[in-house]
């Protein structure tokens, strides 16, 4: 299946990456990939310190219940976002001392990505960027659900810091 493949694919990119930073002599180099990793967790975690900061303003003025029920559910997946920033962090170790083991379950891949995509909405609108999903709802894939997540939200990042104006399409099919 795809997937397994890609899960294949994202085990042996962390090892690459890794094995390639072990093996880095020069300081400047090592300089360079620290100051990009630094940048890049910096603006993962400001980006939903500053939603919750905006939900908290809003929540002071007086709202109904319906704005209070949205501004839980926006709180709440800015939370799962945060949440998935210290994951990768905690991956990244688990990764470097051979720890990291992958939880397999069957995971409805359209609901998985929206829910991604959803966290990244705002910084995409910002950045002129169409985020699309165009998987199947029917879509059940065995997976490991939170290193899938942690990868979709890193590649929409990526995107995100270095486009603009683009739609960004997200498709899955199963290859027999």
């Amino acid at each position: 299946m795809v997937l397994f493949a890609t899960l294949e694919m994202i085990q042996r990119h962390i090892k690459k990456n890794v094995y390639i930073a072990d093996v880095l002599e020069k300081s400047k180099q090592t300089n360079q990939l620290k100051e990009k990793f630094v940048s890049r967790l910096s603006r993962q975690l400001k980006t939903p310190l500053s939603s919750l900061k905006s939900l908290i303003e809003i929540s002071k003025d007086p709202i109904s219940f319906n704005e209070f029920k949205n501004n839980v559910g926006n709180i709440s997946d800015v939370c799962d976002q945060l949440e998935s920033v210290i994951q990768q962090l905690v991956n990244i170790n688990k990764s470097e001392i051979g720890k990291l083991k992958l939880q397999a379950k069957n995971v409805n891949l359209k609901k998985l990505i929206n829910n991604n995509m959803s966290i990244l909405t705002k910084e995409a609108e910002n950045n002129k960027i169409v985020l699309k999903n165009n998987i199947t709802s029917e879509l059940t894939v065995a997976s490991d659900e939170k290193l899938i997540s942690q990868l979709v939200i890193q590649l929409v990042t990526e995107v995100l810091d270095s486009s603009n104006n683009i739609t960004l399409s997200i498709d899955a099919q199963i290859k027999k």
